[in-house]
C-alpha cells in the first residue's frame, strides 16, 4: 500500500506528452483538485493538483501526495511533483520538471530542465546529472493532464503521447472507450472513459465534461489483481475553458 500511495497518481502511472495547444483567454489559468486515494473502500491517502500562473508567460502545474486517515499512522512519508511550464508556439512546453519522495528508507529527488535551443533535457537524480536528447513535443510527467483534458475537448478518440521519464523518452496510446455517468465525493458526473493497458497495469480514466475534461476518477489494475483508484472530493476553479 505504501508503493501505490506515492506511485497511482503520479504521471508516471499513466500517460502522456504532447498536444497543439493555442493560447486563449479561455484556457484555465489556475484551479485546484484534491483526490482522495483508495483501495477498496478504504481512503489511505490523499493527492492535490494546482495549476497556478506565475505571470510573464509562465505556468506552474504542482501535484503533492499524502496518506490520510490510519495509514498515516504507519506511511510518513510524502510525495511532490512540480512542472514549469510555457506555451510556445501554439503547445505546452516544459521548463523545469522536480520531483521529491520522502517515503521508504531513502529520499529521492530528482529534476529535469529543459534546454529546446539545444533540444536536451538534464537529468538530476539525487544530484547525479546527465542529458538526453529531446524530441519535438516531449513533455514531462504532470503536463499529461492538460495536454489529455484539451485533446478531449477537440474530440480525439485515439491520442499517442511522449513524456520524458526515468532517462526515456516514452510513448503511450491513449483511446477513448465510451461514455459512463459516475458518482464521486466531489457529485455527479458525465464522462468520457480513457484507458492505457500496460504489461504492469491497466489504467482506466473518467473526464467530466462538465469539468473541461478533468479526470474526476482513476483506477489502476496491478499485474497481481490489486485494484487501487483515485476520486475526486474537491475542485475549485473550472470549467473555465
Amino acid at each position: 500500500m505504501k508503493r501505490i500511495i506515492f506511485s497511482l497518481f503520479m504521471g508516471s502511472a499513466f500517460l502522456f506528452g504532447f498536444v497543439p495547444l493555442a493560447k486563449s483567454a479561455s484556457f484555465p489559468e489556475s484551479f485546484e483538485a484534491v483526490y482522495a486515494l483508495k483501495k477498496g473502500f478504504i481512503t489511505f491517502g490523499e493527492t492535490r493538483r494546482t495549476l497556478k500562473n506565475l505571470e510573464q508567460g509562465r505556468f506552474s502545474y504542482e501535484s503533492k501526495t499524502k496518506p490520510t486517515g490510519f495509514a498515516a499512522f504507519f506511511v510518513e512519508g510524502r510525495v511532490s511533483e512540480k512542472s514549469i511550464w510555457k506555451f510556445q508556439d501554439g503547445h505546452l512546453q516544459p521548463l523545469e520538471f522536480s520531483y521529491l519522495n520522502t517515503g521508504g528508507g531513502k529520499k529521492r529527488e530528482v529534476e529535469l530542465k529543459f534546454d529546446w535551443q539545444t533540444k536536451k533535457v538534464t537529468n538530476r537524480v539525487n544530484g547525479d546529472p546527465w542529458t538526453m536528447v529531446l524530441t519535438d513535443g516531449t513533455l514531462d510527467k504532470l503536463l499529461y493532464q492538460l495536454s489529455l483534458m484539451h485533446d478531449l475537448a477537440a474530440g480525439k478518440e485515439q491520442m499517442t503521447y511522449t513524456i520524458a521519464d526515468g532517462g526515456k523518452l516514452k510513448t503511450y496510446d491513449i483511446r477513448v472507450r465510451g461514455d459512463e455517468v459516475i458518482e464521486t465525493p466531489a457529485g455527479k458526473f458525465e464522462t468520457v472513459i480513457v484507458a492505457r493497458e500496460g504489461n504492469e497495469r491497466s489504467t482506466t480514466m473518467w473526464c467530466a465534461k462538465s469539468l473541461n475534461y478533468l479526470p474526476v476518477k482513476i483506477q489502476q489494475i496491478e499485474a497481481d489483481g490489486n485494484r487501487f483508484s483515485a476520486e475526486l472530493s474537491q475542485v475549485k476553479g473550472l470549467p473555465a475553458w
